[in-house]
């Protein structure tokens, strides 16, 4: 669960990182969400633990959906990269 976690979240983060570099967005934007990324990348699991353990079942059924749908787009985008590519 913990580990599945880990992944949703750095998913998510590099679909921010991705899309601000493709609508070429500020350098402080970049800048944050790439700490962002860097500070997530470096948790301990015992950190992922205590938030989750704070999460509602609803809180973690939405998480879970938003996740997925994430996956989606992030799946998109990247047949949308290979196909501007080709």
């Amino acid at each position: 669960m913990v580990l599945i976690q880990i992944l949703k979240i750095k998913i998510f983060l590099l679909i921010q990182i991705h899309l601000l570099h493709d609508f070429k967005c500020s350098q402080t934007n970049k800048k944050y969400i790439d700490s962002n990324y860097s500070r997530v990348g470096s948790m301990k699991s015992s950190d992922i633990d205590n938030i989750s353990s704070n999460l509602s079942e609803q809180q973690i059924a939405s998480f879970s959906k938003v996740s997925s749908n994430l996956l989606k787009i992030s799946f998109i985008l990247s047949i949308q990269r290979a196909l501007t590519r080709y």
